[in-house]
């Protein structure tokens, strides 16, 4: 939880905010690891009664590669910039886009874990250069080559072939 004290945040100042934070990574998400650890780093300002939170994040995990599944560390690192209302303020318009808090302390933990997850590269490759796996017997080609014949057809489309070979171009 990151939960910070607003009490010394006046309007037109910056409070310069670090922390980390675990965040729980949904199973249907490529990574190994149920949890990443997230680091922010960046600050919060008070404009016209909104909080600004601004910075950096970067998390670190385990992932598998998409092209020859070994496990590695994966990075990710993206751009925060969030806004927050105290929601016993009325005189501040309705904004879809602003976090709601009460009270004199914001938890940002919604708002990282958020970011981060819209942030999450829909696939992963271990390397520049990874070479996957042979589609005939399944060897990891960046460990060791086959003795799969180079250049042998896909056996998949066997049938799909043999209905185009006896027609006419």
């Amino acid at each position: 939880m990151s939960l910070i004290d607003l009490a010394g945040l006046t309007q037109g100042s910056l409070m310069p905010i670090d922390f980390e934070e675990k965040v729980v990574i949904p199973k249907d998400y490529n990574s190994l690891e149920g949890c990443a650890s997230v680091v922010f780093s960046g600050g919060l300002s008070k404009e016209n009664g909104k909080f600004i939170l601004s910075g950096k994040a970067s998390a670190s995990f385990k992932a598998a590669c998409d092209f020859c599944l070994t496990e590695f560390d994966a990075e990710l690192a993206f751009p925060i910039c969030e806004i927050f209302v105290n929601g016993a303020e009325e005189s501040l318009p309705p904004d879809d886009d602003a976090w709601r808090f009460s009270g004199n302390a914001i938890d940002f933990s919604e708002a990282l874990r958020t970011n981060f997850l819209v942030n999450f590269p829909p696939s992963f490759i271990c390397r520049e250069g990874c070479k996957g796996l042979c589609s005939r017997c399944g060897q990891n080609l960046n460990e060791k080559s086959c003795d799969c014949q180079k250049g042998s057809e896909d056996f998949r489309f066997d049938n799909l072939r043999q209905l185009f070979s006896n027609e006419e171009v």
